[in-house]
This record gives C-alpha cells, sequence and structure tokens, in this order.
C-alpha cells in the first residue's frame, strides 16, 4: 500500500463566479472555490438567535 500526500495550498484555485444563464434580472451562475463548486442561486440555512 502506498501513502498519497496531497499539498492543498499547492493545489488551491482561487474563488471564481463564472455567469451560466439569465433571464430578465434573474441569474444562474457557479461559484468555484479551493474546496469544489457551488451553484447559484443557492439555499444557505442559516441560523439565528429567537427573542
Amino acid at each position: 500500500m502506498t501513502e498519497t500526500t496531497i499539498d492543498t495550498q499547492q493545489d488551491a484555485k482561487p474563488f471564481s463566479f463564472k455567469l451560466l444563464k439569465t433571464d430578465g434580472m434573474a441569474r444562474r451562475g457557479e461559484i468555484t472555490t479551493p474546496h469544489g463548486k457551488v451553484r447559484t442561486p443557492a439555499l444557505c440555512q442559516l441560523a439565528r438567535k429567537r427573542r
């Protein structure tokens, strides 16, 4: 069995946004991060403290 080491700093890609499609004021895109891709619009769950 061989062991593989990955240098994450060297392999990391910069953040980018690619516009895939527009329809009026709406737009569909893709954000690329060092950890992967996120299609937009994306539902992001947020936690908030109830009063």
